[in-house]
C-alpha cells in the first residue's frame, strides 16, 4: 500500500510539502524508514510467539523498506542508521532461520545480516546485539563448516567487554565455545578442545541456571539440555585421567540430558544413539548384560527411523561383533574367533571395525593354536587395523587407541616367522609412536612396556649388524630405556591398572638389558647404574614374586613363551655379570671383575653353556691381569677363551682373543693349558703362533653362514663383489670381523696396502688414536669363483662419524668439528703416503685427468637428464680445477660413513683402497661438507677456510708439499664445493629405501644441506661464475627439489 501510494508522487503533493517546509524525498524517506520499523517489530513479535507464515511477510517487508531507506539515508543521524541496520540485521536473521542451513538463500541472508550488524555495532552495545551477530556467524559456520566464521563468533562476543548476563547470550556463547572445542578435537588440538568443552558445559549450566525467555530460539530449556548432553558426551570420550579412563558419570549425565523430554527434537539421533552405544560397551564390561542390550535396542530403533544413518547403522554391527567376541573368549571357541575375525576384516574400509575386539579375538587363537598356525590371521588383521590408524576423521584418542591394537598386532605377528621378525618389529614400533604421539598425555604402563619389548627385541638383531645398523640399534635402545622406564612409573601410580602380564620381573630385567645394551654404543655412567640397579632389582623381586602356579597363554594373551627367558634367573644373572664386567673395565675396579667372572662361573655351573659365558669371562680375566699384574689371570682367561672355542668351534671370536694371548705366551702357565681342548688351538697359544691363530679365525669367519649367504651366494659384480661386517650381537667384543670378497689381485694388495701404511704411519709418529684395521687372513674360493677371494679384518667397533653430526643436530652428544679436524689431518697423510709410497701416484693432472674429469661432470648431469644450459654451465665452471699441471692427490672418498669413531675418541679408517687421484681439495670438500657441520655464513666461510688450511698443512707435514689457504684461489674451492652438492643431489635422488632408518634420515639431512649450499652461493658466492651457475640450477631443478623431499621421512 505504502509503495502504491507513495513511490510517484501525486499532483499538488510536492506543493503542500514545500508550505510546511518539507521535502517531498526526505518526507518519502522517513515515512519509508518509519514504516520499515513498525513491519520489523510486529513481525519480530509474531515470530516469537510461533506465527510464522505473517511474521514471514512482515519480516520481507520491513527488510524491503529498511534497506530503501537505508540507502538513501546518508543524511539521516548515525543513531537513527545504527537503529535501521541493527534491526535489517535481526529480520534478516529471523527469515534465514526459517530456511535449511545449508540454503544458500539462507547464507546469503546472513551474509547481508553481517555488513548490517557490523554497522549498527557503531551505536549498539546491548547483549542482544551481540547474540544475533554472534548467531550470524554461528549459522554460517554449519552451513559453510569454515572454522573461520566461529573464531569471528567469538571475537565477536569479546568485543562485549563484560561477562553476559542474559539467557540468550549465554546461549550463544556455550555454542560458540561447544562449536570450537569440537574443532579444536578435529584438528588434533586435545588438550585446548577440552578445556574449550569445559567452558561449554559451564555456560550451558549458567544459561539454564538464568531467568529470561524460555521458549525462544536458542533459549528453550531443552536446546540448552540437549545441546549440554552433547558437549557432555564428547568430553566423556575425550577428557580422560591420567590413567587413560573415562569418566563414567558424566556419561551418564550426558544420557541424562540427551533423553530429557524437554530435549526432544532439539539433538540429532546419531548423537543420542552414538552415546546409548559408548554406555552399552561400559555396561558390557560390568558384566550388565540386560542394561547393554536394552541400550542397544534402543539405539537400534532410533537409527531404524533415520534413512541417512548407514555409518552408525556401522557402528552397530560393530557393537554386535564385539559382544560376539566377548562371548566366544569367554566360551574358548576358537573356530568362532576365527570366523569373527575373518567377518571384522573383511568390513569395508570406510567403516569402523572394532579393534579391540579383533585383538582380543587374535590373541586368543594365538594363545590356542601358536603364532606359527595363525600367521595369516594375524596378518591380514593387522592390514585391516591399520586402514583404521590412518583414518584422516580419527580423532586423537581413538588414534591412540586404534594404532595400540595395531602395534599388539605386529608384535604377534613378529613371533611367527623369524624372517619377517626385523620387518615386523619396526611396524610395531611405528604403530607404537603414532600410538603415543596422537595425545600429549602418558599412555598405558602396558602400551609403554609392550612398545619397549619390541624396541629391544629390533635393536639385539640389528646389534649384530653393520654400523649402519648399529646407529638404528642405538636409537632403538634409547627409546626402549625410556619406554620401559615410563612403564614402571606408570604402573605404580596408585589408580594405574595392568594386564595380568605385566610382569615386574620382565619390566626390570628388559629395562637392565636394553639400558647394558644402550651403554654400547652411548657409554655413560647412567646407562651403566641404570643397568645393574635393574637387573639387581629383577633378581631380588624373581624370589619373592615368582607366581606359584604358572600364567596360563589365556591370562597373558599369548604372550608367555616370549617372557619367560626373562624371568630366567640365569638369564638375568648373565647379563647382571656383563654390567660388572662393562663397569669394572670403566673404572678399572678389581672387584666389579671379579664379581663378573664368579656370577659367569655360577651361571655356567648352573648349565649356561653359551659361548658369550666362557668369551666374557676370559674377557674379564685379562682386564683383571692388566690391573693386578696377576699371571695367573692370563692363564685363567685364556682357559676360559678356549672353553667358548669348545661351546661353538665355528665362532671366531674367542680364537681371537688367543691369538691376542699368544703375544704373552711367555707367562702362560704350560701345566695348566696343554692338551686342554681344542687341542688345534691350545698348541698354537702356548707356541706364541699368532698367524696361525689369526687364519683359524678369518677360515672360520669366512664360512659364517649369513656372509655366504650375502655374499659368497648372490651374483658377482666388478670390482668389489661384497661386504659383509660380523658382530658380537651383545657389543661385548671392541672389535669388529669385516670379510670382503674381491678379485683375489685386489684382495692381496689391500692387505700388503694396509701392512704398509701402517708401518708408514708408526715410522712418521702419527697419533696413536687413529687406527686401521688389523689384516686377519686371505681366504681363496674355490671354483667357480677360484678367481675371487675373501679378505678378513678386524677393526675396532664404534660408530659412524656422520652419527656425531646427527647426534648434534638432534641436540645431543658433544661439537663433533674437532673429529672432522683430526679426519682431515688423516685423510692428508694417506694421501701423503701414496704419493710417496708409490711413485707412479701423480702430482699434477695430466690430459687424461681433464678427460675423467669431464666424464665426472657428464655422470653427474646424466642424473638430472640435465639441459644443455646447466651442462655446459658446470663443466665451464669446474674444467679449470683438472686442467694440466693443476695438483691432484689420492682419491680415497671420505665421507663420514667411511671413518668410525671408538668409544674412546680413537678414529678408524675402514679401508686404504684408492685407485685414482683427484684435483687438490675436492676430498676436504667431501669431509667439510657432506653433512651440515660448519654453518652457511661468513663465520662459516671463514672457518672453512681455516680447515682447509689445516688439511693442506698436514699434507706438507707428512712429506707432500702443498700451498697454503691464502694461495689456493677462492673460486676453486667454491666451484669444488658447487659440485660436490651437485653430485649429492642426484645421488640421493636416485636412492633406494631399501636402508636402514639412520641412513635414510642421513641421507634426508644431506640432501637439504647441498641445496641449502647451491642457495647460499647463488646470493652470496664472490665469483659471478658460481652465482650464475648456482642460480640457474635452482631455477630449472627447485620444484624437483620440493617433489622430491616430500617424499623422504
Amino acid at each position: 500500500m505504502f509503495r502504491e501510494h507513495f513511490s510517484t508522487g501525486r499532483p499538488g503533493l510536492e506543493g503542500a510539502l514545500r508550505e510546511e517546509n518539507l521535502h517531498l524525498t526526505g518526507t518519502l524517506r522517513e515515512v519509508t524508514l518509519q514504516f520499515g520499523s513498525r513491519c520489523f517489530h510486529l513481525g519480530q513479535t509474531l515470530y516469537m510467539n510461533g506465527h510464522r507464515e505473517p511474521a514471514r511477510f512482515l519480516l520481507n517487508e520491513a527488510v524491503d523498506a529498511l534497506e530503501r531507506a537505508d540507502r538513501n539515508g546518508q543524511r539521516t543521524p548515525l543513531e537513527r542508521r545504527c537503529a535501521c541496520n541493527g534491526q535489517l540485521a535481526v529480520a534478516l536473521v529471523l527469515l534465514a532461520r526459517e530456511r535449511d542451513e545449508t540454503d544458500p538463500g539462507a547464507v546469503a541472508l546472513l551474509r547481508r545480516a553481517e555488513g548490517h550488524s557490523a554497522f549498527a555495532e557503531q551505536r549498539d552495545r546491548t547483549e542482544e546485539h551481540f547474540a544475533y551477530r554472534a548467531e550470524i556467524h554461528l549459522r554460517l559456520f554449519r552451513a559453510e563448516r569454515d572454522p573461520a566464521h566461529l573464531e569471528k563468533a567469538w571475537t565477536v562476543l569479546q568485543a562485549l567487554r563484560r561477562p553476559p548476563t542474559s539467557r540468550r547470550l549465554l546461549a550463544t556463547r556455550a555454542d560458540v565455545l561447544a562449536g570450537l572445542g569440537m574443532v579444536r578435537l578435529r584438528n588434533t588440538e586435545p588438550g585446548e578442545g577440552i578445556r574449550l568443552l569445559r567452558d561449554a558445559e559451564w555456560a550451558y549450566n549458567k544459561a539454564l541456571a538464568t531467568a529470561g525467555p524460555a521458549d525462544t530460539e536458542g533459549t528453550h530449556t531443552g536446546y540448552l539440555l540437549a545441546r549440554r548432553g552433547h558437549v557432555r558426551h564428547q568430553l566423556y570420550r575425550f577428557d580422560v585421567d591420567t590413567d587413560g579412563r573415562r569418566s563414567t558419570e558424566r556419561l551418564q549425565a550426558a544420557l541424562a540430558d540427551l533423553l530429557a523430554p524437554e530435549s526432544t527434537g532439539h539433538m540429532s539421533r546419531l548423537v543420542i544413539a552414538a552415546a546409548l552405544l559408548d554406555r552399552s560397551r561400559v555396561l558390557m564390561r560390568r558384566r550388565d548384560g540386560a542394561g547393554a542390550a536394552a541400550d542397544l535396542a534402543r539405539a537400534r530403533g532410533m537409527l531404524d527411523t533415520l534413512p541417512a544413518a548407514d555409518r552408525l547403522t556401522a557402528k552397530m554391527r560393530v557393537r554386535e561383533l564385539d559382544e560376539a567376541v566377548d562371548r566366544a573368549v569367554e566360551a574358548k571357541a576358537t573356530d568362532e574367533l576365527r570366523r569373527l575375525a575373518d567377518e571384522i576384516v573383511r568390513l569395508p574400509s570406510d567403516e569402523p571395525i572394532p579393534g579391540a575386539a579383533l585383538s582380543r579375538a587374535c590373541r586368543s587363537v594365538v594363545a590356542a593354536e601358536g603364532a606359527d598356525r595363525s600367521r595369516r590371521l594375524l596378518e591380514s588383521a593387522l592390514d585391516r587395523i591399520e586402514i583404521d590408524v590412518a583414518h584422516p576423521e580419527l580423532s586423537p584418542p581413538g588414534r591412540r587407541h586404534v594404532a595400540g591394537h595395531a602395534a599388539l598386532m605386529a608384535r604377534l605377528l613378529a613371533r611367527a616367522d623369524d624372517d619377517t621378525a626385523p620387518a615386523t618389529l619396526e611396524r610395531a614400533l611405528v604403530l607404537y609412536r603414532t600410538s603415543f604421539e596422537a595425545l600429549d598425555d602418558p599412555a598405558s604402563a602396558d602400551a609403554y612396556a609392550d612398545a619397549g619389548a619390541c624396541a629391544l627385541a629390533l635393536a639385539k638383531i640389528l646389534a649384530g649388524g653393520d654400523e649402519a645398523d648399529g646407529e638404528e640399534a642405538a636409537g632403538l635402545l634409547r627409546e626402549a630405556v625410556d619406554w620401559l622406564e615410563r612403564a614402571l612409573v606408570q604402573a605404580r601410580r596408585p589408580a594405574s591398572v595392568v594386564r595380568p602380564d605385566f610382569d615386574p620381573v620382565i619390566i626390570h630385567s628388559r629395562l637392565g638389558e636394553a639400558a647394558l645394551r644402550s651403554y654400547s654404543f652411548t657409554p655413560t655412567e647412567h646407562l651403566l647404574e641404570t643397568a645393574i640397579e635393574n637387573l639387581e632389582k629383577s633378581l631380588t623381586l624373581e624370589e619373592s614374586l615368582t607366581p606359584t602356579e604358572p600364567l596360563t597363554p589365556e591370562a597373558v594373551g599369548a604372550d608367555v613363551p616370549s617372557l619367560r627367558p626373562e624371568r630366567d634367573r640365569t638369564a638375568i644373572t648373565g647379563h647382571l655379570a656383563d654390567a660388572y664386567y662393562r663397569r669394572g673395565t670403566r673404572h678399572r675396579d678389581a672387584e666389579d671383575l671379579q664379581r663378573a667372572i664368579a656370577l659367569k662361573e655360577a651361571t655356567y655351573g648352573d648349565g649356561n653353556r653359551a659361548r658369550e659365558n666362557r668369551s666374557v669371562a676370559a674377557a674379564a680375566a685379562e682386564r683383571l691381569h692388566r690391573i693386578t699384574l696377576d699371571d695367573s689371570e692370563l692363564t685363567r682367561s685364556a682357559g676360559f677363551a678356549l672353553q667358548a672355542a669348545t661351546c661353538d668351534p665355528a665362532w671366531p671370536w674367542p680364537v681371537l682373543q688367543l691369538a691376542d694371548l699368544a703375544r704373552q705366551c711367555d707367562i702362560l702357565n704350560p701345566s695348566t693349558l696343554t692338551g686342554l681342548p681344542p687341542a688345534a688351538l691350545s698348541g698354537p697359544l702356548l707356541a706364541g703362533d699368532r698367524r696361525t691363530l689369526l687364519g683359524h679365525a678369518a677360515e672360520l669367519a669366512a664360512r659364517n653362514r649369513e656372509f655366504a649367504a650375502s655374499v659368497l651366494g648372490g651374483q658377482r659384480r666388478p670390482g668389489e663383489r661384497g661386504v659383509f661386517v660380523l658382530n658380537d650381537g651383545h657389543r661385548l667384543i671392541e672389535q669388529t670381523i669385516v670379510l670382503k670378497r674381491l678379485d683375489a689381485g685386489a684382495a692381496a694388495r689391500e692387505w700388503e696396502w694396509t701392512q704398509r701404511f701402517r708401518q708408514w704411519l708408526t715410522d712418521r709418529h702419527a697419533p696413536e688414536d687413529w687406527l686401521l684395521p688389523e689384516p686377519l687372513g686371505l681366504v681363496p674360493l674355490e671354483a667357480p669363483h677360484a678367481e675371487d677371494a675373501v679378505y678378513v679384518m678386524r677393526r675396532m667397533r664404534g660408530r659412524l662419524l656422520g652419527a656425531t653430526v646427527a647426534d648434534r643436530l638432534a641436540g645431543r652428544g658433544d661439537d663433533p668439528l674437532p673429529h672432522f679436524v683430526e679426519v682431515l689431518r688423516y685423510l692428508a697423510a694417506f694421501q701423503a703416503w701414496r704419493a710417496l709410497d708409490d711413485p707412479g701416484t701423480p702430482r699434477t693432472a695430466t690430459a687424461r685427468h681433464a678427460e675423467d674429469w669431464a666424464a665426472q661432470v657428464t655422470k653427474a648431469c646424466d642424473k638430472f637428464e640435465a639441459s644443455p644450459g646447466v651442462r655446459e654451465a658446470l663443466h665451464a665452471l669446474v674444467r679449470p680445477l683438472a686442467a694440466p699441471g693443476s695438483p691432484v692427490v689420492a682419491k680415497k672418498d671420505p665421507h663420514p660413513g667411511n671413518w668410525i669413531l671408538t668409544g674412546h675418541g680413537r678414529l678408524v679408517l675402514i679401508d686404504v683402497e684408492s685407485a685414482t687421484t683427484l684435483p687438490l681439495l675436492q676430498e676436504a670438500v667431501t669431509v667439510i661438507d657432506d653433512l651440515p657441520l660448519v654453518p652457511l655464513d661468513e663465520a662459516g666461510w671463514a672457518l672453512r677456510r681455516e680447515l682447509y688450511d689445516g688439511y693442506l698443512a698436514a699434507l706438507t707435514e707428512f712429506g707432500l708439499p702443498a700451498p697454503r689457504a691464502q694461495d689456493v684461489p677462492a673460486g676453486g674451492v667454491e666451484a669444488l664445493t658447487v659440485f660436490h652438492a651437485v653430485k649429492g643431489i642426484g645421488r640421493i635422488r636416485r636412492w633406494s629405501d631399501d636402508v636402514s632408518s639412520f641412513t635414510l634420515s642421513l641421507r634426508s639431512v644431506q640432501y637439504e644441506h647441498y641445496w641449502n649450499i647451491l642457495e647460499h652461493l647463488a646470493a652470496h658466492a664472490p665469483e659471478e661464475d658460481a652465482r650464475a651457475f648456482c642460480r640457474l640450477f635452482l631455477s630449472e631443478y627447485q620444484d624437483d627439489r620440493r617433489e622430491i623431499a616430500s617424499e623422504r621421512p
